[in-house]
């Protein structure tokens, strides 16, 4: 993992490119830049009862990228972020990860979350979606992968994210 002195590089690719959704848990992440990682695909393969469908992953993949967020946080911001992560029960793990930035003039070593457990569930909830792509937009990721992220399958669940935001932390994955 890799930052500046107390900081660290973060690549999020899935719920935690939505700024909003990111700082229910870590209020002092900063928006470094956008990016992508080379050889990685996204993929969904774990049923999460906080999003109701599907969590997201990134799976080695040769010659595909994913697109995602760069974010600088506090060291002992990471906690937090392993917790919303469920590192201690073993659903996701830490990858350190190299990104390059849209312009592709920089590169950032960031560490990132995988997942370790998988089950069958494939397809995210709508909401969880939604999330996702309201991040990309924020954001202004490539419109070929706003597209991509707009026409991957949903299972149809759907809740109002401000309702929504107000329980998000009393669910583990």
């Amino acid at each position: 993992m890799s930052g500046l002195s107390n900081k660290l590089y973060y690549f999020a690719y899935g719920s935690n490119i939505n700024s909003e959704r990111l700082k229910l848990s870590i209020t002092t992440a900063n928006f470094v830049d956008i990016g992508y990682v080379k050889n990685y695909k996204l993929d969904f393969a774990l049923h999460s009862k906080r999003w109701k469908g599907a969590c997201a992953t990134i799976v080695p993949s040769p010659n595909d990228i994913v697109w995602g967020v760069i974010w600088l946080i506090e060291n002992e911001d990471k906690s937090k972020l392993d917790i919303q992560e469920n590192i201690n029960e073993g659903v996701y793990d830490i990858l350190d990860i190299e990104c390059d930035s849209k312009s592709g003039d920089k590169k950032y070593c960031c560490f990132a979350y995988v997942l370790k457990l998988k089950d069958e569930c494939k397809t995210p909830s709508k909401l969880y979606k939604n999330v996702i792509i309201n991040g990309a937009k924020e954001h202004k990721f490539p419109e070929y992968y706003i597209a991509f992220l707009n026409d991957l399958e949903d299972n149809g669940y759907e809740e109002n994210f401000e309702y929504f935001k107000e329980k998000i932390c009393l669910f583990k994955i």
